[in-house]
Order: C-alpha cells, then sequence, then structure tokens
C-alpha cells in the first residue's frame, strides 16, 4: 500500500508558533496530540512563520529584501491559509493591515465559538467586517450546535473561492483510492 504524503500544513498560532507539518486522514490523531493548547492567541507570529515557509518553498519566483523581507514576484502560487480561531487575536489589527496589501494571499477564517460566549459576537462582527472589505479574506462564524457537514461545506467553499455543489463535495468527502504495489 502507497500513502500519498501531504494534506493540510499546521502551524500553531499563538505566543509562539510552531510548525508541526502536515495534517491528513493518515496521521490525524498523531498529529493533532502534538498541539499544546494554552497561551494567548497571537495572529502574527504563525502568519510570519507561514509567509517564511511559502516563500522558502517558491524562493525561485519570490525576492528577498533584507529590510522589507520576502516579496512576491508574478510567478510566486497564491497562499491560502484557513486560520481556525477560538477567540479574539490580541493583534488581529496588524494581521488586518498586513494582508491588505498582499494579493497573492488568500485566507480563510473560521471562527469556533461556544454557547453563551459573551465575547463572541463582538469578534464576529470585527472579521465580518474585515471580510467584507478584503476581497482575499473569508469568514465563517460557528458557534453551538452546527451541523459538521454543513460547516465542512461552507469552510471548503469559502476556501476554495466558489460554489461547489453538494454532489462535487460528497465525492470529495470519498477517501482517496490505495494503490498496492
Amino acid at each position: 500500500m502507497i500513502r500519498t504524503l501531504g494534506g493540510y500544513q499546521l502551524t500553531t498560532f499563538s505566543d509562539k508558533s510552531e510548525y508541526i507539518g502536515f495534517l491528513n486522514h493518515w496521521n490525524f490523531d498523531e498529529t493533532w496530540n502534538k498541539i499544546h493548547f494554552g497561551g494567548l492567541t497571537r495572529v502574527m507570529t504563525g502568519w510570519q512563520l507561514v509567509k517564511d515557509l511559502h516563500f522558502q518553498k517558491h524562493a525561485e519566483s519570490a525576492t528577498y529584501h533584507p529590510v522589507y523581507g520576502w516579496q512576491a514576484g508574478p510567478q510566486t502560487p497564491k497562499l491560502r491559509l484557513l486560520l481556525l480561531l477560538d477567540g479574539e487575536a490580541s493583534d488581529m489589527d496588524e494581521f488586518e493591515l498586513d494582508l491588505l496589501s498582499l494579493s497573492w494571499v488568500h485566507v480563510t477564517i473560521f471562527l469556533i465559538g461556544v454557547d453563551g460566549c459573551p465575547h463572541h459576537h463582538r469578534h464576529a462582527n470585527e472579521l465580518q467586517r474585515i471580510s467584507e472589505v478584503n476581497p482575499h479574506v473569508s469568514f465563517v462564524d460557528a458557534q453551538g450546535n452546527m451541523p459538521e457537514r454543513y460547516v465542512t461545506h461552507e469552510l471548503l467553499k469559502r476556501h476554495l473561492g466558489y460554489d461547489i455543489t453538494m454532489s462535487e463535495f460528497e465525492e470529495m468527502e470519498q477517501p482517496p483510492p490505495y494503490a498496492e504495489l
């Protein structure tokens, strides 16, 4: 049996960011257990790490400047970031300003909230405003008991930037075929 490596690259966003590696259906439990929860949510530490990893991978199409950092070239592939938040990030304004000037990135922000959280709606309104102003940002709000398939379908549609029919979505839900040697 051959397993193709890949999946989503996972980076933590907190006081100290850490690149965890690829997350996929083969290693989900093992990889997810490497994450240490706690601390404040800080978006910029993780964002800087994600940008560095993206530009290191695509260094042939980008330029590094000692003062301004990495600059995307016309051939640099678009970076698609799925950002899961469970509360307010203390540096969201700085993140929003950075995203406004970048055409080579698309961010989908998924805000997870618990029922009765007094700050969830205020934070959701702020993220909704950001997504309405910046075409490179999509926002999905999940609070309380949300159907898993609905949330996944909405995330995928917004993250990819186009409407996916339910039949296409159901086809995507199927695990990849295994090949035997």
